[in-house]
């Protein structure tokens, strides 16, 4: 939990750094080389949605391309439009995956509310001091960051989700329960060595499932190949669900075994409580 924090940290922390570093570049793309100035905004807006998503995914880089042009377009007409709509695209993986349509709807908003301010505040004190300028960027800081306050689902976690409701039956509870192991369970838990094998089999596990999935999208008919084939991607995915369960049900009970097993601070005030009581005694006697 603790490195799984850590991570979360580390790129909120690039976002919030990416995305302010955007935004305070819209005002100067007019004083810059154009190519130079349409290349850096490019790389700058997938780097911010990538870190939105904390992970590499198609729809991010996609969203991020988009927000670059959008922006860079609009904002010397429309500097409010154009923040707002290029934070929204820079989070449209991430408002994806937040559980919930009200949910999904409030924190659409916040990301058009907060790059329609951020955008106006860079536009409005360009030609200010610096210190003023860094308070500025300060806020806009904070602005960015708005949808943070919503939490959205894992990735994978959210695709074994899709997956389940897209296959049904016996597979699809299974990579639910796959898509509920994702979200509880704890990798600090586990050992560097143990940890490597569960992320490589949940990596085996999303291809699996993306695997079955493509085959039931085909709706050619089904050849006793053909089910075999299904029956055996079914019980790979089991194999997977079960023993990655399995792992963080045993790594669960050894950690509680090992608070139970030493717990010093049960010693020191036990004995504290006999000297107490010993002194207690002397006094009376």
């Amino acid at each position: 939990m603790i490195a799984a924090t850590t991570s979360k940290r580390l790129s909120r922390a690039i976002f919030a750094v990416a995305a302010v570093s955007v935004l305070a570049l819209l005002p100067w793309l007019s004083r810059i080389e154009p190519l130079l100035a349409s290349a850096v905004l490019l790389a700058l807006c997938v780097l911010t949605a990538m870190a939105a998503s904390a992970s590499i995914q198609t729809l991010s880089v996609m969203a991020g391309s988009i927000a670059a042009l959008v922006g860079g377009m609009l904002f010397s007409a429309a500097p409010a439009l154009s923040g707002a709509l290029l934070l929204g695209l820079i989070y449209a993986e991430r408002t994806y995956r937040v559980r919930g349509r009200r949910e999904q709807g409030l924190h659409l908003v916040l990301a058009l509310i907060g790059g329609a301010l951020s955008a106006s505040l860079c536009a409005h004190y360009l030609d200010v001091s610096i210190t003023t300028r860094g308070v500025a960027y300060s806020l806009v800081a904070v602005l960015v960051m708005l949808p943070f306050v919503l939490e959205a689902d894992d990735p994978l976690a959210h695709e074994l989700q899709n997956l389940g409701a897209e296959l049904g039956g016996a597979v699809g509870e299974l990579l639910r329960t796959g898509a509920g192991l994702r979200r509880d369970g704890d990798p600090g838990l586990l050992d560097k060595s143990t940890c490597r094998e569960v992320r490589a089999s949940w990596t085996s596990l999303i291809s699996v499932a993306r695997a079955r999935a493509r085959i039931e999208t085909n709706r050619a008919a089904r050849s006793a190949h053909r089910l075999a084939l299904i029956a055996r991607l079914d019980g790979r995915i089991e194999q997977h669900v079960t023993a990655l369960g399995r792992t963080f049900t045993a790594a669960q009970e050894v950690r509680a075994a090992e608070a139970s097993l030493d717990d010093e601070a049960l010693r020191n005030v036990e004995t504290s409580g006999e000297s107490l009581e010993q002194i207690s005694r002397a006094l009376v006697d």
